[in-house]
């Protein structure tokens, strides 16, 4: 028996569709297993969806506060001496309109890295030139120099407190900071927020965030850490 064309056309663009699904849902599970046998290596808890609610816990941070349908996802959750650790995916949704005014979806994915610590590291941004741009005109601050000519090309630093963080930012720990993977790093008083791009990281690139935040808190002076302890909840 013959079908019309375009019938034969409706099934193609179905099983497209079908396909695509299952696709998607393989790629889906492929990633959780595979960030998932990283919080094992780790010593981590895995969680496929947030049993901390850290989309609205955290949204104090630029973001963590964008669009509609916040929520954290595949979150690994740990502890290293002095600092508990959450490490997962992100998503949250925008809207567009067309000419007709037909609302369109857009659905956005990155990945980030928590830590929380004892000691009120104030307000600090860190990013690469056109990195978290959206974020950067909430801090109301002027953009800091730094002795190295090379990391001062490289990234952009605002603070509300100047000599907190020429104290953070010395030469032993921008010379740390160098040598890692480009990222942007937000601090908001016991918390520190760590990103590699407005993107999902791979399971290495989770563990590169984990070893970037474990050396820049390692590199907090001691007389910061006394100091400031007590960070505010």
């Amino acid at each position: 028996m013959d079908f019309p064309l375009p019938i034969l056309g409706l099934v193609a663009v179905v099983v497209l569709i079908v396909a695509g699904a299952i696709l998607a849902e393989r790629a889906k599970r492929k990633r959780r297993d595979a960030l998932a046998a990283l919080a094992d290596r780790l010593g981590f808890d895995f969680h496929a969806s947030d049993p901390h609610g850290l989309a609205f816990r955290y949204e104090r941070f630029g973001p963590l506060s964008r669009g509609d349908n916040r929520y954290a996802y595949n979150v690994l959750a740990g502890e290293r001496p002095g600092l508990r650790v959450f490490a997962f995916d992100y998503h949250h949704q925008t809207y567009t309109h067309d000419s007709k005014g037909r609302r369109r979806t857009h659905h956005h994915h990155a990945s980030h890295l928590l830590v929380d610590h004892p000691y009120d590291l104030g307000r600090l941004l860190l990013r690469p030139e056109g990195f978290l741009d959206k974020v950067a005109d909430a801090f109301g601050f002027d953009d800091i120099d730094f002795e190295s000519a090379e990391f001062s090309r490289r990234y952009w630093v605002k603070a509300g407190d100047k000599r907190l963080a020429y104290d953070l930012l010395h030469p032993k720990q921008i010379e740390f900071l160098l040598a890692q993977p480009r990222f942007g790093l937000i601090c908001e008083g016991g918390s520190t927020l760590f990103s590699l791009g407005d993107r999902r990281c791979s399971p290495d690139e989770f563990e590169a965030m984990l070893r970037l935040a474990k050396g820049f808190h390692e590199r907090v002076p001691e007389y910061v850490r006394k100091d400031r302890a007590g960070a505010p909840p």
